[in-house]
């Protein structure tokens, strides 16, 4: 207990200052968090979804290519953080000024994206439960029923609670969560050995037209992005704990990013061609309390698996109302509210959820690599092409020119994901927004010289 508030207390005097090369810990410290990070059940939903858009060969290929480009930014932020020792909100600063920077970062990159999580993931636990007890969970047509939304909403207060007192975790819950995830890591492996053997994972095809497949591919990239892409752009945050040494912030994001990040999703696309050979359709793949049900759950041993999903929302949606609390928090610029911006956004996650946002998986993976991916393109061009912000004395209010380029970058992505996908949208988005802001600030000083 007392290493935890000393380093708790490191946390809060290093919020605002980069941290000092004696304070720095081995490159270890960064590979376990993200690892953790990596080591859950969205993971698992995450890797079935290419399923959706593409056969199992073509899917395993974009889940390699997606986290390929996940592992480059993330060397790319990580190495910023480890420089700097500056967290992402204080590197967004130098890139985006003050205000700036609590929009993108506080808000955008975090703030809406942890209660969606929080919508998704309280869904998860609640819909668990609801399979077991025989209740309408929903679908894609239909609200779920009285009985489950209620079991959502209690359930979505209950887990805000110890974040608004400040806990992101309970010992207890943590001391359970792995023996789940490896208990369900080791399932989906026990699946991919049997549809392997029976030659199902090679022919697995979700019915897609050969004219869709160089389209869906682009998609199903984007998507993979997506799903990690949050992480990717605030490396920072973790990543200035260690020394700046690249071998090691290399190391440190693939032994502990990529590595553990494409193992969990292949065990996902395990699960979900699984589901779909015993009949559920192949767009709800990627959902694990349908592909769970579908198993047999309620009516075999996987019934256990069900109240674990329900027990291992609560470490990652605690972390989440924390976060999202703390970027409100900071947003409003009023450290008081933090408890009840909590609850409220919570609150937020839990009336989405019981509205069916689960059932916008795609588009909202799709949302987070259209707008998040681009801040991170302005991030990294700052830092490693311009660097006038990180030489600059003092940090202006808003830099107009990097807010620019990052809504034009958004607004890239989004048009290619929606309407020509010939390309990567968000790689093309991330290549926009980084060019425009590099000749915008190069503009920009020119005027001021």
């Amino acid at each position: 207990m007392g290493e935890e508030k000393k380093v708790g207390r490191e946390e809060d005097r290093f919020s605002l200052e980069p941290i000092p090369l004696d304070k720095r810990k081995p490159w270890t410290y960064h590979a376990v968090v993200w690892a953790g990070v990596c080591f859950v059940l969205a993971a698992l939903m995450g890797g079935a979804t290419p399923l959706t858009l593409l056969p199992f060969k073509q899917a395993l290929v974009a889940l390699v290519v997606g986290n390929l480009i996940l592992f480059t930014i993330f060397s790319f932020t990580s190495y910023m953080g480890a420089k700097t020792g500056l967290s992402t909100y204080m590197l967004a600063e130098r890139a985006f000024g003050r205000y700036g920077a609590r929009i993108l970062i506080n808000f955008v990159a975090s703030g809406i994206p942890s209660f969606a999580w929080y919508g998704f993931e309280t869904w998860l636990a609640a819909a668990a439960i609801g399979v077991l007890a025989g209740w309408d969970i929903g679908g894609p047509d239909h609200l779920m029923d009285w009985r489950t939304a209620a079991f959502t909403m209690i359930t979505g207060i209950i887990m805000a609670i110890p974040p608004m007192m400040g806990l992101t975790s309970v010992a207890l819950i943590d001391f359970v969560s792995i023996p789940i995830m490896v208990a369900l890591t080791g399932y989906g492996l026990y699946l991919g050995y049997k549809l392997g053997a029976a030659g199902a994972l090679l022919s697995y095809n979700p019915g897609i037209p050969p004219e869709m497949m160089a389209k869906n591919m682009m998609i199903a990239i984007h998507i993979v992005v997506g799903l990690i892409i949050v992480g990717a752009t605030i490396a920072s945050d973790t990543a200035r704990w260690i020394k700046p040494e690249k071998r090691n912030v290399l190391l440190a994001g693939f032994l502990g990013f990529f590595s553990v990040a494409l193992f969990m999703e292949i065990v996902g696309s395990f699960y979900a061609v699984a589901a779909v050979k015993a009949g559920l359709s192949p767009d709800l793949a990627w959902n694990i309390v349908l592909v769970l049900k579908q198993l047999g759950a309620t009516t075999s041993f996987l019934w256990i698996f069900l109240i674990l999903a329900f027990i291992l929302q609560f470490t990652t949606n605690m972390l989440n109302a924390y976060s999202g609390g703390l970027a409100l928090t900071a947003t409003f610029g009023k450290s008081t509210w933090r408890p009840w911006l909590t609850l409220a956004g919570a609150v937020f996650g839990s009336v989405i959820a019981v509205l069916g946002v689960i059932w916008k998986w795609i588009p909202y993976l799709s949302m987070l690599a259209n707008w998040v991916a681009p801040v991170a393109a302005v991030l990294l061009s700052e830092f490693y092409i311009v660097k006038r912000g990180f030489t600059e004395s003092g940090v202006t209010k808003v830099r107009w020119e990097a807010l620019i380029s990052w809504l034009i970058g958004g607004f890239v992505s989004y048009y290619l994901s929606v309407h020509k996908p010939f390309i990567v949208p968000s790689i093309m988005g991330m290549a926009v927004a980084a060019a425009l802001h590099v000749a915008l600030r190069i503009a920009v000083t020119k005027t001021q010289k």
